[in-house]
């Protein structure tokens, strides 16, 4: 879900072992079949890590978990209200 933050490392692995993934859009891949891709941002948790771009397949995320909220992603699965204008 664009937006939203996800985690594969559970509680008993150090930050040098999982990485967060931060998906940015879905796109389509072009070859038949190939089936849909989260387009993002994936690092590892260590300190100071950097960002690096990629995409993901539905596969790839069997040992992913979704984190609620991060750095201001929608806690649910709907974006946050816009203000209301006068």
């Amino acid at each position: 879900m664009p937006g939203a933050h996800y985690v594969d490392g559970d509680s008993f692995k150090t930050p040098e072992q999982t990485h967060t993934f931060r998906c940015g859009y879905i796109a389509l891949h072009p070859r038949p079949g190939a089936g849909p891709r989260a387009v993002g941002f994936i690092r590892n948790n260590a300190p100071d890590s950097p960002w690096f771009s990629t995409a993901l397949s539905e596969d790839d995320f069997t040992e992913w978990t979704r984190i609620p909220e991060v750095l201001g992603a929608p806690a649910g699965d709907a974006a946050p209200a816009a203000p209301a204008t006068s």
